[in-house]
């Protein structure tokens, strides 16, 4: 699995300091949680063509030309976007896609493999600011849900 890592140390800090408040304790019903709302995050990426409020290139006149009526940037069969889905681990929660061909479309500090020019970056692997604050809010509630 292509999977993303927040890159925020501020979140990443708050989130930190938010599980500390349930140490010791299982976490896979929050990860869970998290990788629901991250990868619905994600799929917005897809919808809006980016990750807000950066839009992805458009496609080239005779990529237009070549697609099905009606399918955005990054969209021709929808297998990139529809395979999206997180998996919960022992260390966390992985979101990311299963094509293997999606690494292909990201920025070389994110595929491992440098950028030749041939395809724009269209980074689809992350998160808006809607999206972290929808993890925020996942974790804080499975907390107190735990708490309580």
């Amino acid at each position: 699995m292509i999977s993303a890592e927040i890159d925020n140390a501020a979140f990443n800090a708050k989130m930190k300091g938010l599980l500390s408040r349930i140490s010791g304790r299982d976490l896979r019903r929050i990860y869970k949680k998290v990788g629901i709302v991250a990868a619905q995050s994600m799929y917005g990426n897809f919808v809006y063509e980016g990750i807000k409020p950066n839009k992805w290139k458009e496609n080239a006149q005779s990529t237009k030309n070549k697609k099905p009526a009606g399918r955005g940037v990054l969209d021709d069969t929808g297998a990139l976007k529809m395979g999206i889905s997180s998996e919960v681990r022992s260390d966390g929660v992985y979101v990311g896609a299963d094509k293997e061909y999606g690494k292909f479309h990201l920025p070389p500090q994110k595929s491992g493999h440098p950028s030749k020019g041939i395809m724009p970056v269209r980074d689809w692997l992350g998160f808006d600011e809607d999206g972290l604050s929808g993890i925020e809010n996942a974790v804080v509630e499975e907390i107190e849900d735990s708490l309580n």
